[in-house]
């Protein structure tokens, strides 16, 4: 029960963090904003870019992937470059369960929301891994030419990961 508890809590701070974020091959420069220093990865296409905090490091997945681990490897954020979607929002969370279900023996869903990114609308789908002792966030977020699909990860209680996470999926900038 104490473990479920701690995975809803991370579960809702990924939630209220926003989601995950997108990149792809090349391109990084860092900047200060407000005495936080940042770096910024330009997919090689320059389909999208993405805003990390600094004691994080990114790299390509692929043609049109990326993925962005915290030094201490205690948050994932993976993003990948889909086809548009096809269908409403809402259509595409109703499958989720079960496909989660399957992939994982462990899942558990906590909830789904909308966040607004600078794509537009996206879904937000939480769900807690039990024996992983892990929370997991997919977003999907769809533009009028592709959608992008951003998988957050981090350990049950690593709430500064989640919030540099839920900074870098709101950061994410479609092309």
């Amino acid at each position: 029960m104490f473990l479920a508890r701690k995975a809803l809590a991370v579960v809702l701070l990924l939630a209220l963090c926003g989601a995950a974020a997108g990149v792809l091959a090349s391109r990084h420069h860092t900047a200060s904003r407000a005495g936080a220093r940042t770096k910024t990865y330009v997919a090689g296409d320059r389909s999208f870019s993405v805003s990390y905090p600094t004691n994080w490091h990114a790299g390509p997945v692929g043609a049109t992937g990326a993925v962005l681990q915290r030094n201490d490897k205690r948050g994932l954020v993976l993003v990948r470059e889909r086809p548009p979607v096809k269908g409403t929002l809402a259509h595409l969370v109703k499958g989720l369960p079960r496909q989660l279900a399957r992939r994982f023996s462990d899942f558990r869903a906590v909830g789904a929301s909308v966040a607004h990114l600078s794509t537009g609308p996206a879904v937000v789908y939480t769900f807690a891994r039990t024996k992983a002792d892990k929370v997991q966030t997919i977003v999907i977020a769809p533009t009028a030419k592709r959608s992008f699909t951003l998988e957050v990860v981090a350990p049950t209680g690593a709430h500064d990961a989640a919030r540099e996470a839920g900074k870098i999926v709101r950061s994410l900038k479609a092309g």
